[in-house]
């Protein structure tokens, strides 16, 4: 499973069900803005657990 957050200059907003649901909200966020030129890009968090336990990288003395 993942969740969907929209990254922009100054703040995180989310976390969205589905990619979709994102980038409806980063098209109105940007739609709204007086800025030109805005930066903001989704992103993708996976929370399934069970693929971080068996992660090396998580895992303490896992630089080896």
């Amino acid at each position: 499973m993942a969740e969907y957050y929209v990254e922009l200059s100054n703040r995180v907003v989310g976390p969205f069900a589905t990619q979709g649901e994102a980038i409806e909200e980063q098209q109105r966020i940007r739609a709204e803005t007086s800025r030109r030129h805005m930066r903001s890009r989704i992103i993708t968090v996976d929370t399934d657990e069970t693929r971080a336990a068996d992660d090396p990288w998580t895992q303490p003395g896992g630089d080896s």
